[in-house]
């Protein structure tokens, strides 16, 4: 907590409504949101609303991270489903029936690979711009399909267009 001590400046006249940004070490408090009047300046939200008000770096820190949670969750998922794969019996059925298979074990290994790329994609030299969202789309597309075996081809195009793209913007952002 600090104590400031204002000085009005001549040709300003004093009272509640004057607008007061301080800057410390090229920090600088926001003004109060326009939907705070005059009957609300005082009140503890709009004090606690106007001192966060600039909520830029949590919304950097939310974008990289939920990102990079979901693609540790599909890793995740992806390794558990081997190793229960491992210890099905010899003649389970996802073991003989293909769809089966790719159902219980496809799927989530499709899962992991797009959460890798989320994971590297989480990093700000490495984030995907533009028409990446296509790709994304068209990838879930093909995990969706992937038990009826018609998402294996999209899904594998797919990841290996985004991976190259990934590729691309990683070359880009380390050469410059």
């Amino acid at each position: 907590m600090y104590q400031v001590q204002a000085t009005v400046p001549a040709g300003v006249s004093p009272g509640d409504a004057v607008p007061v940004v301080l800057s410390v070490a090229g920090q600088s408090s926001q003004r109060l949101p326009p939907w705070c009047d005059k009957a609300r300046k005082a009140s503890t939200f709009c004090a606690v609303v106007a001192s966060y008000s600039s909520m830029a770096h949590v919304v950097r820190l939310v974008r990289v991270l939920v990102p990079a949670m979901l693609g540790l969750l599909g890793i995740w998922l992806a390794v558990e489903r081997w190793l229960w794969y491992l210890t099905l019996p010899r003649y389970a059925s996802a073991r003989l029936c293909g769809n089966c298979f790719l159902a219980a074990v496809g799927v989530p290994t499709e899962l992991g690979l797009l959460g890798l790329l989320l994971v590297a994609g989480s990093f700000p030299e490495t984030r995907l711009r533009g028409t990446g969202a296509l790709y994304w789309c068209a990838a879930a597309l093909g995990v969706f399909l992937t038990p009826v075996v018609l998402g294996v081809p999209l899904f594998a195009v797919t990841f290996v267009m985004l991976l190259w793209r990934m590729i691309k913007v990683t070359l880009r952002a380390t050469i410059t």
